[in-house]
Order: C-alpha cells, then structure tokens, then sequence
C-alpha cells in the first residue's frame, strides 16, 4: 500500500512542481494544484495511521491535507513570508520526507533490519541471557542439583 501511495505522491508532486515552475496556468494548473493540497500531504500521512477502514481514509486524507496546508500557509503570513512556490516546497518537503520514512520501514521490514525487528532480537536476547543470572534461576538450579553446588562442597571439606 505505501508504494503505490509513493508513486502517486511523487507523481503528483512533480506534476505540480512543473506546472508551478513552468507557469502553466489556466484549468490544469487549478486542478493539478488543488489535487497536490488536497491530497498529497494526507496520503503521505495516512501511513502513520494505519491500519484503517477504507471510510476513515476518506475523511483522514482531505483533512490532513487540508490542515498542513493551513498551517504552513498561516505560518508563512505570520513570518511576513509568504509566496506560492514556498508554501509549495514545504508542503512538498514534509509530505516526502513523510512517505520516505514509511518506505524506509517498510523495506527494512522485508529485508529484517528495521527497528521493530532489532527491538524484538534484543528483546529476546535478553530474556534468554538474563534469565541465567537471576538469583531465583540461581537458587532453583542449586536446589535440583544439577549446579556444581554438590563438587564444590565436597571439595572444599577435604
């Protein structure tokens, strides 16, 4: 599901980083641009929030698309900083950065290196390791006599 969100969000993107750059205007600039804001900044987010239902995507893409739209876009007319094409670079900038680190885990996921997967070998490595050297492991093993508990004691008494 991220890749196909990928491919779409960079082709998008492009699409409208051309039509910015090349001063396209008219209809196709409206909906290339209205498709990018609508869209992009909510499919690359939508990653972080699954698993979901096909109706709460619906609702969660616009939204989140609208919203970091509005907030860059107030950002940048509080800080007097305004402009089409740098409202669009940071929109662009934070939904990219946002799939990437989705494929990222995602291809770490496959190839058995991602964090979760580390987390876990640690996790288990632990639990075996230690439990030898607790002191309840310690005693039970003693007290069955298969220590050398029992060699020890003798050894010690000649």
């Amino acid at each position: 599901m991220v890749g196909r969100f990928a491919a779409l969000i960079v082709a998008v993107t492009t699409a409208t980083a051309i039509v910015l750059v090349a001063d396209i205007g008219g209809p196709l600039r409206a909906v290339v641009v209205l498709a990018f804001f609508l869209a992009v900044p909510g499919l690359a987010a939508i990653g972080f929030f699954e698993p979901l239902q096909p109706d709460a995507r619906l609702v969660l893409v616009p939204a989140v698309s609208i919203v970091t739209t509005v907030v860059v876009a107030q950002v940048l007319l509080y800080t007097g900083n305004w402009t089409t094409e740098l409202g669009y670079s940071i929109v662009a900038l934070v939904s990219l950065a946002a799939i990437s680190v989705q494929v990222v885990e995602v291809l770490a996921a496959r190839l058995g290196t991602g964090p979760a997967q580390r987390l876990g070998d640690e996790r288990t490595l632990g639990r075996s390791g230690a439990s030898h050297h607790r002191p309840e492991n310690r005693q039970a093993g003693a007290a069955s006599g298969s220590g050398s508990s029992g060699t020890d004691s003798g050894h010690s008494s000649s």
